[in-house]
C-alpha cells in the first residue's frame, strides 16, 4: 500500500524534500514509516532521538494501523477562529508582523492578561553567538487545528470572555514578537491561569519549529513533545509492523 509522508524542520532539510510517497506492506503500522526511512538515512540519528507521528492530522502511536492513501507526518520536537464556552476566541498563523490585538467590548470582562514571545539575540544552545533572526516552520493544517482546540479548552475550563492566540511563520527579526496570547475573563486568576495554559500547551503540542540564524550558520532549536498515549518513536524502536 502507498502512503504520503510529510517531513518538517531538520528532517526535511536532511532529506532534501518535504514530502514523499512510500510503499509499505499491507497491515503496516505508523511506526514502520519512521523505521524504514531511518534505516535509509542513518544521519537522521544525529537530529534527535525521537519523532512524533501524526496520521491524517492527528497524533497517533507507532502501533496505529495504516491504510492506503493515509498521510503520515514525522514531527520533530516542537520548538514553536473558534468558539467555546461563553466567550469568543480567535486563533491564527500569520506571515509578517502580528496584527493589532482584539478590542473586546464586553462589560463582563474584569481582567485581561497578555503574553508576547519576543525574538531575542541569544540562545542557550550557542553561548557567545548572536542570533540574527529566527525562522518558523509549521505543519500548517494540523497547527491551525491544534490552536483552535487549545483555545476551545481554555475558554471552557476558565470561562473566558475572550481569547486570542496568534503565531508567526517565516522570518522573524530579533526584537519582534513571534507569538501572542491574550486572555480575557471576569477575574484575574482565570485570565492568568488560562494564559499560562495556552502558551505552555502551544509550545508542547502545536507542530511549529524554530530555526535560529547566526553570522556563521544556523540550527534548529530543541523542543518538546506533548504528553499522552501517542508518544514519540525513538531511534531504537522496533516492531512497527503488524505480523
Amino acid at each position: 500500500m502507498r502512503v504520503k509522508v510529510l517531513l518538517f524542520a531538520a528532517l526535511a532539510e536532511q532529506y532534501g524534500a518535504r514530502q514523499l510517497a512510500l510503499d509499505l506492506p499491507s497491515g503496516a503500522a505508523a511506526g514502520a514509516v519512521w523505521e524504514m526511512l531511518r534505516r535509509d538515512h542513518p544521519q537522521w540519528g544525529e537530529i534527535g532521538h525521537a519523532v512524533l507521528l501524526a496520521v491524517n492530522g492527528e497524533f497517533q502511536p507507532a502501533t496505529a494501523p495504516l491504510t492506503a492513501g493515509d498521510t503520515v507526518a514525522l514531527l520533530p520536537p516542537m520548538s514553536g477562529g473558534s468558539s467555546g464556552g461563553s466567550g469568543t476566541s480567535h486563533t491564527a498563523l500569520v506571515r509578517g508582523p502580528l496584527p493589532p490585538p482584539p478590542a473586546w467590548v464586553d462589560a463582563g470582562i474584569g481582567a485581561t492578561v497578555r503574553f508576547d514571545g519576543i525574538a531575542r539575540d541569544h540562545t542557550p544552545a550557542a553561548p557567545g553567538k548572536q542570533v540574527l533572526r529566527l525562522e518558523y516552520e509549521a505543519y500548517e493544517e494540523m497547527a491551525a487545528a491544534r490552536l483552535a482546540a487549545i483555545a476551545d479548552e481554555a475558554t471552557e475550563r476558565w470561562g473566558l470572555r475572550g481569547l486570542e492566540m496568534v503565531h508567526r511563520l517565516g522570518s522573524v527579526p530579533v526584537g519582534e514578537a513571534s507569538v501572542r496570547v491574550i486572555t480575557a475573563a471576569a477575574h484575574r486568576a482565570a485570565a492568568f491561569d488560562a494564559c499560562r495554559f495556552a502558551i505552555d500547551t502551544l509550545k508542547r503540542s502545536v507542530p511549529i519549529w524554530k530555526k535560529e540564524f547566526f553570522a556563521d550558520g544556523s540550527h534548529w532549536a530543541d523542543g518538546d513533545f506533548p504528553a499522552g498515549p501517542a508518544g514519540p518513536v525513538d531511534n531504537a524502536s522496533r516492531g512497527a509492523h503488524k505480523g
